[in-house]
């Protein structure tokens, strides 16, 4: 019996390497050509946000005028809408809340659409920008938080493509931050109460 078994571990000995090759190889075979509806596809990842917060001495409906009106708010405090004094803006439809559109031709930062997607004067606003020629879509939202007879600000801008870098960022939340700086002067300024 014993030459049997030694004849046996031999046999084992030498196709042991393919006993452990064969089926890492099977496995890797059908995970390589499994048909694509089956394939395991990581979830995306989430968009990177931007932003910032200010606290404005004035409650909501105040601050909304500026913040819901693209044609005649947006321009009084946001600093993107003065950096590029030939920058051309369209109003196709809307001006103001929920479906406001305005687009814009700029040789220096490219054209684009902004679309206000909701709008509550207690709330704030949310929007889309669009560039032209990407695929990306910038979400942005302006929320409203009372506190006492103030309200707190906070400007977010979420980009799912991933495009914004470090310093991109940095410019962003600088941008940001300086357009919810005039925002809280020219709501204040407009609704000073007289003393």
């Amino acid at each position: 019996m014993k030459p049997r078994q030694n004849s046996l571990k031999k046999t084992l000995r030498k196709f042991l390497p393919l006993l452990i090759v064969m089926p890492v190889l099977a496995i890797t075979l059908i995970i390589a050509f499994q048909p694509k509806h089956l394939a395991v596809v990581p979830p995306p990842a989430p968009p990177r946000e931007t932003g910032n917060s200010v606290f404005i001495n004035q409650i909501p409906q105040n601050i909304y005028p500026f913040v819901a009106d693209l044609k005649n708010g947006w321009p009084q405090w946001s600093v993107l809408d003065s950096k590029d004094i030939n920058i051309q803006y369209a109003y196709p439809s809307t001006l103001v809340g929920r479906g406001a559109v305005r687009t814009w031709i700029s040789v220096k930062y490219g054209n684009g659409t902004q679309t206000i997607t909701s709008a509550d004067p207690k709330q704030g606003v949310s929007f889309d920008i669009v560039l032209a020629g990407k695929k990306s879509i910038l979400r942005g939202k302006l929320v409203f938080t009372p506190i006492g007879s103030a309200t707190r600000v906070t400007w977010v801008d979420s980009d799912s493509s991933h495009n914004l870098n470090a310093y991109m960022e940095s410019v962003m939340n600088q941008t940001i931050q300086t357009s919810l700086n005039k925002l809280k002067d020219v709501s204040e300024a407009l609704w000073k109460k007289p003393k």
